[in-house]
C-alpha cells in the first residue's frame, strides 16, 4: 500500500552515516553527518527486530541476496512500501509485494 509517504529504517540510517564519514571524498565530519541522519529521521522511521531478521533470513534463502539487502528488503515490506529504492538490487527485481527501483537510474 502506497501512501505517498517514506520510511527509512533504522539500519540504513546507520548505513548512511557511515558512508557519510568514511566512504565519501572528502567525508563529512561526524557532526555533519549527524544533521543528515536527523533530516532523515523525519521520514518514518523502521525499526529492526526480530521480526525484521527473520523475514530477511527468509529473502537470503529464498532470493539468494545478502543479508543486508535482505534486510532493507524486510523492512520495506513491514511498512507496506511497495518501492524501495536501492543501487545495491536488481532494478524491478520484486519481493512478495516490494519492488526494487534504482534511483539513479535515468529514463530512456
Amino acid at each position: 500500500m502506497s501512501t505517498g509517504n517514506a520510511c527509512v529504517s533504522t539500519q540504513v540510517l546507520g548505513e548512511v552515516f557511515v558512508v557519510l564519514t568514511r566512504k565519501v571524498s572528502p567525508p563529512l565530519d561526524p557532526a555533519e553527518a549527524a544533521q543528515v541522519i536527523h533530516a532523515l529521521g523525519r521520514f518514518e522511521v523502521v525499526e529492526i527486530g526480530v521480526t525484521a531478521v527473520n523475514l530477511a533470513l527468509h529473502y537470503v534463502l529464498g532470493a539468494a541476496i545478502s543479508y543486508w539487502d535482505a534486510l532493507t528488503v524486510a523492512a520495506a515490506r513491514l511498512s507496506e512500501c511497495d518501492r524501495l529504492l536501492s543501487e545495491d538490487l536488481n532494478p524491478g527485481q520484486v519481493f512478495d509485494t516490494v519492488t526494487v527501483v534504482n534511483p539513479f537510474d535515468q529514463p530512456g
